[in-house]
């Protein structure tokens, strides 16, 4: 999840853009997290913290990134289950 549209669109341009960067991070998660990265699901919308946890019931999610950047220090926010 991204707190701007502006965050959005930075990793999208970063990440998707560039078939090989998207490649590389599909083969570093691995065979059982990448059906749900490449779906086509990706919607774009505002969202208040209970539309978050909505999102996050519907998809079923362990856990949410919370603007991701390069690196391995991420914010993770774990929703209550």
């Amino acid at each position: 999840m991204f707190t701007t549209y502006e965050k959005l669109q930075e990793y999208a341009a970063a990440n998707l853009d560039n078939p090989t960067v998207y490649l590389t991070m599909l083969e570093s998660v691995g065979a059982t997290h990448a059906a749900p990265l490449v779906a086509d699901r990706f919607v774009a919308m505002p969202l208040d913290a209970n539309g978050v946890a909505q999102a996050a019931a519907l998809v079923d999610a362990a856990y949410l990134v919370r603007d991701s950047r390069p690196g391995e220090r991420q914010e993770v926010l774990r929703p209550d289950r």
